[in-house]
């Protein structure tokens, strides 16, 4: 009872629903035995017994701890008993070892070969950029157009991320103008992967066209040394659907329109 009145007890009185109290006890260092002390004050008497009917001592719970006994005068058949909850908190408690096999992994290759950078892994790429992802660049192959150290990171089947080598890629000079400079244009657009190009130069360059998907992969490519005049050509390619670049570098210039195959 929190407040008991003072006096001699008896019998138990059912009335009496006890109290409970948190001990709170700190177990600081195993391999350490400990015993339990009750101070009672203001002449109040703990009431304890020697044994029980339904578990005998040691009390265990298995690899933390062993209650061994207890210790009370000899009238204890006069005593009430107490009940103890017992919980556990363990800190940094180490599981069983376990055998581990090391697999061995192998490791993704960056190189660039014509301005395209490839990875020896076919899936699983994610391409970065001094250190930043590159978004959408998901592919085998990545065109960049900006100087920096490339790498690819491969997701491996157990989950773990591998990254390649990195590749010091310098931008050539190329200037980006507006399409509207060569009249530029791609019909239809949207379509389901054949299309009309056209343009014009009225001066004499290397050409190169080609069609870039969203995660850089190459899906066509066309050279002409030397074009001047007007281009028209119709273009057949079977790639999924989904958003496209079409690139036109005429010598130093680069024009660039969405091509969107639906």
């Amino acid at each position: 009872t929190p407040t008991p009145a003072s006096g001699q007890v008896n019998s138990n009185n059912p009335a009496d629903t006890g109290a409970i109290y948190a001990l709170n006890l700190p177990v600081p260092a195993a391999g350490s035995k400990y015993i339990i002390l009750l101070k009672c004050l203001d002449s109040a008497t703990i009431f304890r017994n020697t044994s029980n009917g339904l578990f005998t001592y040691p009390y265990t719970i298995a690899e933390s701890f062993s209650i061994t006994g207890n210790y009370a005068e000899a009238t204890k058949s006069n005593y009430y008993y107490w009940f103890y909850d017992i919980k556990l908190n363990l800190l940094n408690c180490p599981s069983p070892r376990t055998a581990v096999v090391a697999g061995n992994v192998t490791l993704p290759v960056a190189s660039l070969n014509g301005g395209t950078l490839s990875s020896s892994v076919a899936s699983g790429n994610q391409w970065f950029r001094n250190g930043a992802e590159i978004p959408g660049a998901t592919g085998q192959t990545y065109t960049p157009t900006l100087s920096g150290l490339y790498k690819t990171v491969v997701t491996a089947a157990s989950g773990c991320l591998i990254a390649s080598n990195e590749i010091n890629f310098t931008s050539t000079a190329v200037i980006d103008v507006s399409d509207n400079e060569i009249a530029l244009s791609i019909s239809p657009n949207p379509n389901a992967g054949v299309f009309n190009l056209r343009f014009e130069f009225n001066t004499r360059e290397n050409l190169e066209i080609s069609v870039m998907s969203a995660s850089g992969q190459r899906v066509y490519t066309s050279n002409t040394p030397g074009f001047i005049g007007k281009y028209t050509k119709q273009i057949s390619l079977r790639s999924p659907a989904g958003l496209y670049m079409v690139k036109i570098k005429h010598g130093n210039k680069l024009f660039v329109k969405k091509l969107l195959i639906q």
